[in-house]
């Protein structure tokens, strides 16, 4: 196979049928675009590349790379040019780029089209959104969901996000990693102690006041 074959481009089977690309090519023979290309650059001929059954296709162990070099695997001809597979599986097939250019390029030097770019509201341009909230310090996550939510990206990048208030810390400012915590510590239940607080008692009063058998019928406790 030829370094600079274009995959996008058109091209013919072994028996002289056209397509309009090796992806085509590939689901007419009910193969995936990379399924064909490893094969390919595993040494196969295109007619076995095209025609081997699928279940043999595990049988394809060796890969070489445009220097004729075997690796026994996809991924370790990947890892030996410092690129993990999902990558270079991306150039070959997402860019369209010959095994030369996949293998050689280093991750830096891609083509500026070819690079995830963010700018955010002052013009200052990131590779990723990742690298847009790691440079404001805010969580990706929080980003992602006020972008979801319509928001511009100035406001989601400035607005501070509210931290819930810490609802565990007791009258003496002991913290508990739960309310059910918190109300165990005092010897009530959890329902006990949510009934007090929604009924305005302050949190010691909520948390020391002496609880009361059913037998007492203390309204205040139900």
């Amino acid at each position: 196979m030829k370094e600079q074959t274009n995959y996008n481009a058109p091209c013919r089977d072994h028996l002289g049928k056209e397509y309009a690309n090796y992806r085509e090519m590939a689901r007419a023979y009910g193969l995936s675009r990379l399924q064909l290309l490893n094969r390919m650059y595993a040494g196969m001929s295109l007619e076995e590349a095209l025609t081997r059954p699928l279940s043999s296709l595990s049988a394809v162990k060796a890969c070489r790379d445009h220097l004729g070099k075997e690796y026994h695997s996809f991924q370790a001809m990947a890892r030996a040019y410092g690129l993990s597979s999902v990558m270079l599986s991306k150039r070959l097939n997402q860019y369209g780029w010959d095994l030369k250019k996949a293998l050689t390029t280093p991750v830096e030097d891609e083509p500026d089209a070819l690079r995830i770019k963010c700018v955010d509201h002052l013009g200052n341009k990131y590779r990723s959104i990742t690298a847009l909230s790691k440079a404001y310090g805010f969580p990706y996550a929080a980003l992602q969901r006020r972008l979801r939510h319509g928001w511009d990206l100035e406001k989601a990048l400035t607005k501070p996000v509210k931290k819930k208030p810490d609802k565990y810390v007791d009258h003496k400012g002991v913290r508990y990693s739960s309310m059910t915590d918190l109300a165990a510590a005092y010897g009530m239940s959890t329902p006990t102690l949510i009934n007090r607080l929604k009924k305005g008692w302050d949190l010691e009063k909520a948390l020391t006041a002496p609880l009361k058998g059913r037998r007492g019928n203390n309204k205040e406790d139900e």
